[in-house]
């Protein structure tokens, strides 16, 4: 499963785009809202008195409402440039480019925008960019946050998207399958905590899917750009919210920090109140708010898991392992967008590329709780059936596995015989040595009948003092097991714990009848037993030889003593 997760990490990151370089050419001017005309043209916008912004790579709303970008010459002109705009999610702009300045909205969700590519970007082709041919840009709507700016070659940012079409692809599809199946795996083991997470797999890739303009090819209509944007926000907020829940519980922070529990409690209290508020009273207000939560939940939950991994908690280092990657990714993320600085570049692939490694880790965690979990009820299981002391068989285990050996002898016409095997005098043992002393004499016999009875025969302990021994025998080699089994315990249980005792057993021995019950089975192998203990104990006693139970019903009481 390790190989697994570790090579499918690689081929995910594998699809990480490079970076694209902006253009170092590309020059960028301010102009105030008032300075402009009313239905400017080309011409009235190139005589107005724009501000240079040196070193700038992004245009935003709060600084301007007018932006122009122009392009220094190229010795190589046979190739249209692309101007392309990134996190445009909710923004309306109007751009005017050469050769005619003619003004075109724009918006990311708008299926008939003149944009090139796909619509992880606004991509504009301009075939006759140069100093002389500016582009001009009015912001309508936009968030408080940059829209980063950067001009290719068009074969270079064709395939430049292309790699990001199928980084998102993989990404889409890896969340999908990873969330589906985390919640096999919860509802499964019943762990709430996977299931949590689940969620936040399968929400994240929604998130991403809006973002990255995926969703407008999925989505059979028009797309409001400030709908979508509030749908992912609120999709990424619950997932987050059932995230940082998994995460309370995966922890145990209850546990181990009580009073930082109560806090961290309070805090998710905080964040389902914003998104119950955000779906009354929709805003960028809600954004700044889950940001900062966002951060402060980071933080606790990054502090917790080092504490613990300091202190050895194997939780705490699956955490760190997995999951420390996107945590410190979401902090970095909450962190630009609360100074307005939008997402850099490498955060926005590293984002996702965590996103889906940690669902990975997820996977691995399921499986590693479903391998515990299988683990832990076959140890329950066999607790429930074994002899605490010895280690054998319990009385329960008994009946049900005389069952299976009963129906098989009989469809195969197989003999069936049962001993039952009793210590003598063993209430003197325990009153003489104690009960500590009788149990090591119940270990030291059972031992001694395991050692010299075959893998497929069957001893368990029927309860104090007495075993039973279940034999695929006919009478004649049931006596001559049931004797060795005799002579191994005088023998071998001569001395215990290094007090001489010479522990004997007595034993009752009988073969199944044909149509006899296992219940009537057993009580003549039990009077048996009590005629080998009152004929002076350490000897086989074997009862009578069984007649046709299914035609008569009744058995003769003779006995043959060995």
């Amino acid at each position: 499963m390790t190989g697994v997760i570790l090579r499918g990490a690689l081929l995910l990151f594998s699809l990480v785009p490079a970076m694209s370089v902006a253009d170092a050419n590309l020059h960028i001017d301010s102009l105030a809202e008032e300075a402009v005309p009313e239905d400017p043209d080309a011409a009235a916008l190139a005589e107005l008195d724009w501000e240079a912004q040196p070193g700038r790579t992004a245009i935003e709303r709060d600084h301007s409402r007018w932006w122009r970008v122009r392009f220094e010459s190229r010795e190589d002109n046979r190739e249209p440039r692309v101007l392309a705009l990134r996190e445009v999610f909710d923004a309306r702009l109007v751009v005017y480019r050469p050769p005619d300045y003619r003004p075109e909205t724009l918006e990311l969700f708008d299926p008939d925008a003149p944009v090139v590519g796909s619509r992880h970007r606004l991509a504009l082709e301009l075939e006759s960019a140069s100093p002389d041919h500016p582009v001009y840009f009015r912001i309508l709507e936009a968030r408080s946050q940059p829209i980063g700016l950067s001009a290719t070659s068009a074969s270079s940012y064709l395939e430049s998207d292309r790699q990001r079409v199928r980084f998102t692809s993989a990404v889409l599809a890896a969340s999908v399958l990873l969330g589906l199946v985390s919640a096999i795996f919860a509802a499964t083991l019943r762990r709430l905590a996977h299931g949590l997470l689940g969620v936040w797999v399968f929400f994240g890739g929604v998130y991403f899917a809006v973002l990255s303009g995926e969703a407008l090819v999925l989505w059979p209509g028009p797309v409001d750009g400030g709908v979508a944007l509030q749908a992912a926000s609120l999709v990424a907020s619950i997932g987050t919210l059932a995230a940082f829940s998994a995460l309370y519980l995966f922890l145990d922070i209850r546990r181990a920090f009580p009073r930082l529990a109560r806090v961290f409690r309070g805090l998710l209290w905080v964040v389902a109140g914003f998104l119950l508020a955000g779906l009354v009273f929709p805003g960028a207000w809600l954004a700044g708010w889950m940001n900062l939560l966002l951060l402060v939940l980071a933080t606790i939950t990054l502090g917790v898991a080092v504490l613990q991994a300091r202190a050895g908690v194997g939780q705490a280092w699956f955490y760190l392992a997995g999951w420390g990657g996107v945590t410190v990714v979401v902090m970095a993320r909450a962190g630009y967008f609360l100074m307005g600085e939008g997402t850099p570049g490498w955060l926005e692939y590293a984002h996702p590329a965590t996103h889906v490694t940690s669902a990975l880790v997820l996977v691995l965690a399921g499986a590693l709780a479903a391998r515990h979990a299988e683990r832990e009820m076959h140890q329950a299981r066999r607790r429930a059936v074994t002899d605490a002391l010895t280690g054998l068989p319990n009385r329960a285990r008994l009946n049900e596995r005389l069952q299976e050996l009963a129906q098989g002898a009989q469809l195969a016409d197989r003999p069936l015989s049962v001993l039952f095997v009793d210590l003598d005098h063993f209430k003197a043992l325990n009153d003489t040595h104690g009960h500590a002393f009788g149990d090591r004499c119940l270990q030291e016999a059972a031992r001694t009948l395991q050692r010299h009875l075959r893998q497929h025969d069957l001893v368990a302990r029927y309860g104090g003092e007495e075993f039973v021994v279940v034999l695929e025998e006919n009478l004649g080699d049931a006596s001559r097991v049931a004797e060795t089994l005799r002579e191994a315990v005088s023998k071998d249980c001569r001395r215990v714990d290094g007090h001489e005792i010479h522990l004997t057993v007595s034993i009752g021995l009988a073969h199944r009848g044909y149509g006899e019950s296992l219940e009537h089975l057993l009580e003549r192998a039990d009077d048996a037993l009590y005629r080998a203990k009152g004929g002076g104990r350490n000897r086989v006693v074997r009862a009578p030889d069984p007649v046709d139970f299914e035609s008569t019903g009744r058995d003769v009481h003779d006995e043959t003593v060995y």
